[in-house]
């Protein structure tokens, strides 16, 4: 009788070292591809992959990170102030960047920085290009123009089919500061530090 139960035991064990396989395969897939982070850590986690792969596209990644070489990022306080002051005054600039973060945090977070979607890219340029020409001219504050300016510049790289990441990377990181100057945005305290209004 013994030895019929030790039988029935062995399939039982079977199915249970069977589903452990698989979910430590799972979770090691899941951990491995970095599917439990934000699209935030995700796109640290592709710029180091980025700068190792292309030497192009890290030359435009290390151009975006030596704005601020050896400049301390801005205090809570210091940004709470810019918050106040310039974000208060120009609700339509900080509107209008947190709908281009969110875009910009759709389409390239969890690994789509290298499987863009050009035409979309493209489309979206173009946007900010016709919104920002006004947005620029009635803006009264000299950094946040030249924010903006910088924006539009960017993007008019990519209306004119130059297919480069790194200037859709440089466009998300500039909408990413600017949501955190503009609009309190809280989804993460990085700053990438290519903005002048966070200096």
């Amino acid at each position: 009788m013994s030895h019929a139960i030790g039988v029935k035991r062995k399939p039982l064990l079977l199915v249970v070292v069977s589903i452990l396989i698989l979910i430590t395969a799972l979770l090691t897939f899941f951990v491995g591809n970095n599917l439990f982070g934000s699209n935030e850590n995700k796109e640290e986690t592709d710029d180091v992959k980025s700068t190792m792969e292309s030497k192009d596209d890290s030359t435009e990644v290390k151009e975006a990170n030596t704005e601020t070489d050896g400049e301390e990022p801005p205090t809570v306080e210091e940004v709470q102030k810019i918050q106040e002051t310039v974000g208060v005054a120009n609700k339509d600039v900080g509107a209008f960047v947190s709908t281009m973060h969110d875009f910009y945090n759709e389409t390239t977070g969890y690994g789509q920085i290298e499987h863009l979607n050009w035409d979309e890219q493209n489309q979206k340029a173009n946007e900010i290009v016709d919104e920002l020409e006004p947005m620029i001219a009635s803006t009264s504050d000299q950094q946040l123009k030249s924010d903006l300016q910088s924006i539009t510049d960017l993007a008019q790289k990519v209306v004119n089919d130059e297919q480069d990441s790194g200037h859709v990377r440089h466009l998300h990181r500039f909408f990413h500061d600017l949501d955190i100057a503009l609009n309190n945005y809280d989804g993460t305290s990085k700053i990438w530090g290519v903005t002048k209004s966070l200096r």
